[in-house]
């Protein structure tokens, strides 16, 4: 064999092997692209239950919680047309700014915003919109009913999510003593949105 031969062949060695090389980074990316898609086509229930969030976070969720609790009991301390409305209200802006100020107790961690943190406030922003199109009656059973539906998710939130990732003991510790509170003012809700407003109970 010539030595023009083997350079020959030495070359073309190097080309197949490069190739070979470039083909399969290319059915790499075919393959990450894939799983990109198949990540981004799944649905929100599935993209929800599979959510990480860390510790900060959480009390992002719940300080988020907290202050839409205070603002729509404010709202409704103004607007209710019934003992029973107001009397809840006030009870939701005293047990949220405390349960507020448990949140920004924790030691060593701060309130930082999240997926989970941000559509909450988006549902809140959304439900408060309606609430102040509303007077009377007609806001007593709208608050009612968004009170029950807002907490009725929270404690969802609370079980499925936020327990099950909690790593710092301080952070579990105020979930538990949190979430029977959230359970019972769920119930408290339910039962006013199941009375309703009293007939002829303030103007609509």
């Amino acid at each position: 064999m010539t030595p023009r031969t083997s350079t020959r062949l030495l070359a073309s060695a190097c080309c197949a092997l490069a190739l070979g090389f470039a083909a399969g980074c290319n059915h790499r990316t075919v393959d990450e692209a894939t799983l990109e898609g198949g990540s981004a086509g799944q649905s929100k229930a599935t993209s929800r239950s599979a959510v990480k969030i860390t510790d900060g976070e959480i009390l992002g969720v719940l300080s988020t919680v907290n202050q839409g609790e205070v603002k729509a009991g404010e709202l409704a301390r103004e607007r209710s047309s019934t003992p029973a409305v107001d009397e809840f209200a006030q009870h939701m802006i005293d047990a949220h700014s405390q349960a507020q100020g448990k949140v920004l107790a924790v030691s060593g961690l701060e309130p930082s915003a999240s997926g989970v943190s941000r559509a909450l406030e988006e549902q809140d922003r959304a439900e408060m919109a309606k609430l102040q199109t509303l007077q009377g009656a007609e806001f007593d059973r709208a608050y009612a009913e968004s009170q029950a539906k807002m907490h009725q998710q929270v404690l969802d939130t609370i079980d499925s999510t936020l327990l099950k990732q909690a790593s710092s003991p301080e952070v579990k510790s105020l979930l538990e003593t949190l979430r029977p509170q959230v359970a019972e003012h769920l119930t408290h809700a339910q039962q006013l949105e199941s009375a309703g407003a009293p007939a002829g109970a303030g103007a609509p």
